[in-house]
């Protein structure tokens, strides 16, 4: 598994830029990178990022009330 060295280091930095941040807007470039529809991407506006982690090959963002996955 080389590329989980890589998913944290990813986590890491995401996470000393961005933790406890209010996210301000939604943009998703490509639809396949949108995994889910319930919550719609609008509804997160406004929510802070609580944390950030690695499950498996996934980066999960948890904002208050909610959490995404992000694949790899």
């Amino acid at each position: 598994m080389p590329e989980l060295p890589e998913i944290t280091a990813y986590v890491h930095a995401i996470e000393r830029r961005t933790l406890r941040q209010v996210l301000e807007a939604v943009r998703i470039r490509t639809p396949s990178l949108l995994k889910t529809f319930d919550p719609r991407a609008s509804e997160l506006e406004g929510r802070r990022l609580t944390s950030v982690r690695r499950v498996g090959k996934r980066i999960v963002f948890e904002l208050e009330e909610e959490f995404l996955a992000s694949s790899t």
